[in-house]
């Protein structure tokens, strides 16, 4: 998956990062350099982004989440508002 990333090959990246356990997407997502991860998880749904968002660091999420087009970034925050008031 690393290579993948290195190579440019975000969407083929993806596929084999979902197929991760959590614990193991975390490792990852903190082990690749920032860029690689912003760009690797801007391409998953919003729902994934936003229970990634809550896990790693929080510079990592803040730098995920500012790289996100306007409407994807509003539909993170709408789904991590939600969590926080259930």
């Amino acid at each position: 998956m690393q290579l993948a990333c290195h190579r440019g090959e975000y969407g083929m990246a993806r596929l084999s990062f979902l197929r991760l356990r959590e614990s193991s997407q975390l490792q990852l997502l903190e082990s690749i350099p920032r860029g690689e991860a912003v760009r690797l998880v801007g391409g998953l749904s919003t729902y994934t982004v936003a229970r990634l968002y809550e896990r790693v660091p929080k510079s990592l999420g803040r730098a995920i989440v500012r790289a996100l087009p306007e409407s994807k970034r509003h539909g993170v925050s709408v789904i991590l508002d939600y969590r926080r008031r259930i």
